[in-house]
């Protein structure tokens, strides 16, 4: 999974600091919780990743395998579970544009890119209203 560092500095047991702003792979998907308001999942991988490794955290084969393919794939293949969802909003459609829910949230893609257009993740409530505004 890639993590971005939110604030402050963090020091990976490799030794590494990251900075605020930096991203960095990591097997532990609960490194969220462990320490609160310190990092957000990155659903894209943004350019430059750091390679972590940990000893804290097993992590099975085929996680690893979707985490080295993250970087490899575009974002609508970075997380299993992604769902089409383009047919509840027919503008989008229409707008060759595909809408996407995940467990992080939900993502306008062009049919073009495998990159969504919104930077974050949006509430289903704020589907339309981005998709009213990013058509305007």
């Amino acid at each position: 999974m890639l993590y971005r560092v939110l604030k402050g500095r963090h020091r990976l047991l490799d030794g590494t600091v990251l900075k605020s702003g930096e991203t960095f792979e990591h097997v532990d998907p609960g490194l969220r919780k462990k320490f609160p308001n310190k990092f957000e999942q990155v659903v894209a991988p943004p350019a430059p990743v750091a390679q972590v490794t940990t000893q804290s955290v097993g992590t099975s084969e085929a996680e690893k395998t979707d985490v080295q393919k993250a970087a490899e794939v575009g974002a609508a293949e970075i997380i299993s579970g992604y769902q089409d969802m383009t047919a509840e909003f027919p503008v989008a459609g229409e707008a060759d544009l595909r809408v996407t829910k995940s467990r992080q949230g939900w993502y306008v893609f062009d049919e073009d890119s495998d990159e969504p257009v919104n930077e974050k993740p949006l509430k289903k409530r704020e589907v339309a209203a981005f998709l009213e505004e990013y058509l305007a």
